[in-house]
């Protein structure tokens, strides 16, 4: 079976890691979340934040994070590379997927923001985290182009899994509501 791989990248432009980018174009002894700041970067930040809390990804680290440029004009890339995320350690061990901590916290590796989720999480503006309370996450939404993949029948990854993914996602968007009230 072939899957589409979906490339975000468009042709003429060159990617650059955000670090590298930050590196080269900070102020001096300017930390990176005034960089970013003044970059008017807060919006993708936030978005990542939430995204990573939702989907505990434990890998954000500056390279996992992309600016693209054509032509002189710079813009973030699409979120991408979230691979130490959901059930990772355990897609394949059904006791494992059952017994995972659901709302693990950290450490994480970020480039942007501390070494825990939740604290990230925290800096979000309320009317974000409003918005994220009440959103549909069901499983047309969460399983969004991989309907195929999950269908398979010689598919390397369980039911098990994708449901033990869906109720995370759940759970910890549930739990946001005990962060913020």
């Amino acid at each position: 079976m072939a899957y589409k791989i979906s490339r975000f990248k468009k042709a003429g432009e060159h990617k650059l890691a955000f670090e590298t980018y930050y590196e080269i174009n900070k102020n001096p002894d300017e930390d990176v979340w005034i960089f970013i700041e003044r970059n008017q970067l807060t919006q993708y930040f936030y978005n990542i934040f939430i995204l990573d809390y939702l989907i505990c990804n434990r890998d954000r680290h500056g390279a996992n994070i992309e600016v693209l440029e054509k032509k002189g004009v710079y813009h973030m890339a699409p979120v991408f590379d979230n691979g130490l995320s959901l059930l990772f350690s355990c897609y394949n061990d059904g006791m494992a997927m059952e017994n995972f901590d659901r709302l693990k916290d950290g450490p994480v590796n970020n480039f942007a923001g501390t070494m825990s989720l939740t604290e990230n999480l925290k800096t979000v503006p309320k009317e974000m985290i409003a918005a994220v309370k009440t959103i549909d996450l069901g499983e047309t939404i969460i399983f969004r182009g991989m309907e195929t993949l999950r269908q398979s029948a010689d598919t390397a990854v369980p039911r098990q899994y994708w449901n033990c993914v869906r109720d995370m996602i759940g759970e910890r968007r549930d739990h946001i509501a005990k962060i913020f009230d």
